[in-house]
């Protein structure tokens, strides 16, 4: 199964990445296809085509958004994995009202 297109979400991932530039010790890597985001090894965030997945949310925090943003939980083929909320991107400018909530998951990463 395919989980992201870059043709499709270039300019989103170039959008995240330039917001992401001065955050410390964030690196860059790939997993499930996917451009991922680590904060000293830890995975806070991906893109998939057409959303933005985070992994360092507390349960309040997860189902909240999921609820404010209409999200649903990421897909890993048939298997869904509650604790990763997947947000919808169709606009990278879309990205803007959920850097906070990456910055979350990101300082969650960063405590281990």
């Amino acid at each position: 199964m395919k989980y992201y297109d870059e043709t499709e979400m270039a300019e989103t991932r170039e959008a995240l990445e330039a917001a992401l530039a001065d955050w410390p010790g964030v690196t860059r890597t790939r997993m499930f296809g996917c451009p991922c985001y680590k904060a000293d090894e830890h995975l806070f965030a991906f893109l998939v085509t057409g959303g933005l997945v985070l992994t360092r949310l507390t349960k309040t925090e997860k189902d909240a958004v999921l609820k404010r943003f209409k999200g649903v939980p990421f897909r890993a083929g048939p298997k869904s994995v509650p604790g990763w909320p997947q947000l919808p991107v169709p606009r990278p400018a879309d990205l803007k009202r959920y850097l906070p909530l990456v910055r979350k998951s990101y300082t969650t990463a960063l405590a281990g």
